[in-house]
């Protein structure tokens, strides 16, 4: 059975390769492609597959020649309302809104979930007075409701027996979506760049986890950076680029402008930020919250999934009243491509902090993302290769979990080399220049060893 909910399989490019190759001339004001994405687009708002409204489309205006009732100024595209020639159905004041109607109203057959937008198919009352919401999940359940009959009554007795011809309302739309999917479809999964951005630098000024939590005050970026190193080692299985554009060592912060700069350059088409947040005051709650800053039809959405993957595997859901937010935070709103911001959890949270210092928190967050922008992008996996299930062992060292003491000896009991030529290589491996063996240096050194962040050489 095909679903009418979910996201839409075929691109906007193989459906106006379809209508093209059908009528060569279709009844549409602007470029068959861009009104194609708005099928996708607006049926995206309420969680319906864009492709199949514009299978049912084609069929419902013949291809979009508009020979029947129904004619193309009245933005209509699925025949709502429409009884004859002196009931033609309902209009529309541009095609978004048409189609977001068409989307709404496949969305009450399809499930009894409330509307996501403010409501403008004028039919859905109905669906809702006469107990039809969530009567037709799939396709094939279309016939004999939102198409009476449903079927041809010269060729067939009854419903049942169109269907068991797959000659129904419902069969012969995805007739139409099998050929959409069967067009040639481009695989430019090599061309994607994601642009990954480690928020801050190492000495940011007041970054850090609250005291009275985290005695040690791990900086945010140490944070940051292990989920984008982390979501960076996991890419590299997938055909992709990832550019970081922040300073991986930390040494620096990056300008915002020129991390801005560095993703619009490179053309990349996802931008994703890491951060971790802080506001809570060394009180509860807390959670993942995601920003993004576009109006774009879709953008909303990509964030929810975006969302939904990482919750979804951290757990660390929190008490935040939003947590899809539109922001106007200058990376995500200066950049040119889909851009989103991550904060994985409060600093300053006492039940977040806990969590988001552990390594297990950090792979489930790169994880998240990862499945994320597979999906969303998609991303393919390299021939022959496969996704280490954790990180590998190059990246940390295990943390020191023992008694409070020096350096040298923490070192020294989890087995690694605590000579002062090694630490001088540790120290430069992790953005700690000019080692010389300092109570400061071996202090940071040591805070890192103990949240599990001393890099390896």
């Amino acid at each position: 059975m095909t679903k009418l909910l979910g996201q839409a399989q075929a691109t906007a490019e193989q459906m106006a390769a379809y209508l093209l190759s059908v009528n060569a001339a279709p009844k549409i004001t602007m470029p068959v492609v861009d009104f194609c994405r708005l099928f996708i687009d607006a049926a995206a708002k309420e969680d319906v597959r864009g492709d199949v409204l514009f299978a049912q489309a084609c069929k419902e205006t013949g291809n979009f020649k508009f020979a029947g009732t129904v004619k193309e100024i009245q933005n209509n595209y699925a025949g709502l309302g429409t009884v004859n020639r002196d009931t033609p159905g309902a209009t529309f004041d541009n095609p978004a809104t048409g189609i977001l109607a068409q989307a709404q109203h496949a969305k009450g057959y399809a499930t009894t979930t409330p509307l996501c937008c403010p409501c403008v198919d004028p039919r859905y009352n109905l669906l809702v007075r006469y107990g039809k919401v969530g009567t037709a999940p799939n396709v094939e359940d279309l016939a004999g409701k939102w198409a009476v009959p449903g079927y041809s009554t010269g060729k067939y007795a009854s419903l049942d027996a169109a269907n068991a011809a797959k000659d129904s309302y419902g069969y012969q739309i995805i007739s139409i979506l099998n050929k959409i999917l069967a067009m040639p479809k481009e695989d430019t999964s090599m061309d994607k760049i994601i642009a990954i951005d480690a928020g801050h630098g190492m000495g940011t000024a007041g970054k850090r986890c609250l005291k009275s939590i985290d005695p040690l005050q791990t900086r945010e970026w140490y944070l940051n950076d292990r989920i984008a190193d982390r979501l960076e080692e996991l890419l590299a299985a997938y055909n992709c680029r990832v550019i970081r554009v922040d300073d991986t060592t930390g040494a620096k912060d990056i300008p915002l402008a020129t991390r801005v700069k560095t993703a619009n350059t490179a053309k990349a088409d996802v931008y994703v930020s890491i951060h971790h947040n802080a506001g809570i005051g060394g009180r509860t709650g807390g959670g993942t919250v995601i920003y993004y800053y576009s109006s774009a039809a879709a953008r909303f959405t990509q964030a929810q999934r975006l969302y939904n993957n990482i919750v979804d595997r951290t757990g660390l859901r929190g008490n935040r009243s939003s947590k899809v937010i539109k922001n106007g935070f200058y990376v995500i709103k200066n950049t040119t491509m889909p851009a989103f911001l991550v904060e994985n959890g409060f600093m300053d949270s006492t039940t977040d902090t806990p969590v988001i210092l552990t390594a297990a928190h950090a792979e489930k967050t790169a994880q998240g993302v990862l499945a994320w922008l597979a999906e969303e992008y998609s991303l393919t996996k390299k021939e022959g290769s496969t996704s280490p299930a954790k990180p590998q062992a190059s990246i940390y060292y295990p943390a020191y979990t023992g008694k409070k003491t020096t350096l040298a000896a923490a070192m020294t009991a989890l087995g690694i080399n605590s000579t002062y030529n090694y630490r001088k290589q540790i120290a430069k491996a992790n953005g700690i220049s000019g080692y010389c063996g300092t109570a400061a240096q071996n202090t940071q050194m040591y805070n890192l060893l103990v949240a599990g962040l001393l890099k390896r050489v």
